[in-house]
């Protein structure tokens, strides 16, 4: 963020960074791959697509569970945009895939 705000790109303007809270990063974790990997075996049992693994570095729900020691998986969520801003929105058809994922994925955990 820094980097962005010490690149002034207007003569006469500047931009200060200045930190008011935070949250830690999803950490890799080897029990959230073992989770994602019963995941995608109940998808392929189920002939559904299979979640891929990624990092974002982006502070999550998600990264503060697996900090707690509980193996969490952060991409079964509706489809939608852009996350968490005012203007935030989900498509209400992404409702009926997103839960047959989970019907599917239960029996595999």
């Amino acid at each position: 963020m820094e980097k962005v705000a010490n690149d002034c790109v207007v003569d006469g303007c500047s931009c200060n960074v200045e930190v008011v809270g935070s949250r830690c990063s999803m950490p890799l974790e080897k029990r959230n791959l073992d989770l994602l990997e019963k995941i995608n075996t109940g998808l392929k049992n189920n002939e559904m697509p299979t979640l891929d693994h990624y990092l974002d570095f982006g502070g999550s729900d998600a990264a503060d569970i697996t900090r707690a020691g509980i193996p969490c998986i952060d991409e079964l969520g509706l489809t939608g945009g852009p996350v968490h801003v005012l203007d935030e929105y989900i498509y209400t058809n992404s409702l009926k895939e997103c839960v047959k994922k989970l019907v599917a994925i239960v029996p595999a955990l």
